[in-house]
């Protein structure tokens, strides 16, 4: 009896002994597992969301990235059909002004009026020729203005002038008005001039000739200078 007492006890003992030294094994064991690195251990709640939400991040990052790209593309292609559209606009505009200008004959420059004048009391005085014909005949009128005088040089030194014709109405020319015309030949005169001024026709050729009425101021005058008279 005493024998089973004791191996009842002895069962006890064991029994309560072994367990905390196999928890104790099992402890030890996964904790040098985990050293060791066999064994990957589950992440914590908070390490968990952390990696969502960089996961989060980087799908937004890369959607917006494909977004910017795709945004890009459709401007560098605007741009581009635009800028061929202008160049294509350009090009005809340059075709059409070619063709104008060799379909449309060149337009010859309008001889301008060779003669500079002053408008006073109703009347127009000539100021000055500026044109290089050898015969010239002065107008009669200028701008409805009929013209009255030629005023001091308004011919002189014009060397390639050969023949003028000064219109009725003309009352009279200022000094030195033909001087140095030297291959002025024939001057017709009317009679409603009636002043000479001094040098008008000085240097003017030798053969010079002045067609004017007879009776006339003109013709008293060239009588005076020894010029030949036309009638």
């Amino acid at each position: 009896m005493k024998k089973l007492i004791c191996l009842c006890i002895l069962l006890c003992l064991l029994a309560s002994g072994c367990a905390p030294v196999a928890q104790d094994n099992l402890d030890k064991s996964d904790t040098t597992a985990g050293q060791d690195g066999n064994t990957t251990l589950p992440p914590s709640p908070s390490e968990q969301i952390g990696e969502d939400a960089a996961k989060t991040r980087l799908a937004y990052y890369e959607e917006l990235v494909a977004s910017l790209q795709e945004e890009l593309l459709a401007l560098k292609t605007a741009f581009y059909v635009e800028r061929m559209e202008y160049e294509s606009r350009i090009d005809t505009l340059q075709e059409t002004i070619n063709s104008l200008s060799s379909s449309t004959p060149p337009v010859e420059n309008a001889p301008s009026f060779p003669f500079s004048y002053l408008l006073r009391d109703g009347g127009a005085i000539i100021q000055k020729y500026t044109g290089s014909a050898r015969e010239v005949q002065i107008p009669a009128s200028i701008d409805g203005f009929p013209v009255v005088y030629i005023a001091d040089e308004a011919f002189a030194e014009n060397v390639k002038l050969e023949a003028v014709t000064i219109p009725e109405g003309v009352v009279g020319m200022g000094w030195f008005a033909f001087s140095g015309c030297v291959s002025l030949s024939h001057v017709s005169i009317p009679e409603s001039v009636k002043s000479i001024s001094y040098g008008a026709f000085l240097n003017c050729s030798d053969s010079l000739v002045v067609r004017c009425p007879k009776g006339s101021y003109a013709d008293g005058w060239a009588q005076s200078y020894g010029y030949g008279i036309e009638r």
